[in-house]
């Protein structure tokens, strides 16, 4: 969600915890992400993030906490209508942009959200909490479309502003890293015991499968 407040290295979960309205909501808007997705130090810093909020600044995030809670209940043109309006008001806001996104991923349009947030990159300032979203958001667009490298492109962007998860999956997407994991598991196998050969003599010998010598004459 774009209205929670600027992220923070995210502490690990305790048993007990109960999570914010803000995890729900985003949660429900990004079903393609963990829970309350962690986040980590950035190593990017948006430009608009020292920015102060003002009194124009909390009406347009209470008008999208609105719209957000009508996607949470399912009403999805009603909410995209509401988002619409948002941009209209404000056509440079990221964020309006990212969460109409969102609701256009929820009614199926992968088009119209790959638009959205292909402008909100392209065209609009981006704060550290914005860019993690965006870049993730179009990065699980992009591999659902087949584009593999540019999924891995948008995960590493969204990853240096310190989005863990979209990190974590810039990784498996990486072709040197999957053979390089590849190669390890080789080596260890190798080295437990558990290389081919080995593992071949194991079942040859539990199988009973023993030769008998013939007395020579």
């Amino acid at each position: 969600m774009t209205d929670k407040a600027d992220q923070q290295p995210q502490q690990q979960q305790v048993e007990g915890h109960v999570p914010c309205e803000e995890d729900v909501l985003e949660a429900i808007f990004n079903p393609n992400m963990p829970f309350g997705s962690a986040t980590q130090e950035p190593e990017l810093h948006g430009p608009a993030d020292a920015k102060e909020d003002t009194e124009e600044e909390k009406r347009m995030r209470e008008k999208e906490r609105a719209a957000i809670k009508l996607a949470e209940d399912q009403k999805l043109d009603e909410a995209l209508a509401a988002f619409s309006e948002l941009i209209k008001e404000n056509p440079s806001r990221a964020a309006g942009y990212n969460d109409r996104a969102q609701v256009y991923q929820m009614k199926g349009d992968k088009d119209s959200a790959m638009k959205d947030l292909d402008y909100a990159i392209e065209k609009c300032e981006l704060s550290t909490k914005v860019a993690q979203q965006v870049y993730a958001q179009r990065g699980v667009l992009k591999r659902l479309n087949g584009d593999t490298e540019g999924a891995r492109k948008d995960f590493e962007t969204a990853g240096m502003y310190g989005n863990a998860w979209a990190r974590h999956e810039a990784v498996k997407l990486n072709p040197y890293a999957a053979l390089c994991n590849q190669m390890l598991k080789q080596a260890v196998d190798k080295l437990s015991g558990k290389a081919p050969e080995a593992q071949a003599a194991a079942t040859k010998g539990q199988n009973g499968d023993h030769t008998t010598s013939t007395p020579s004459s």
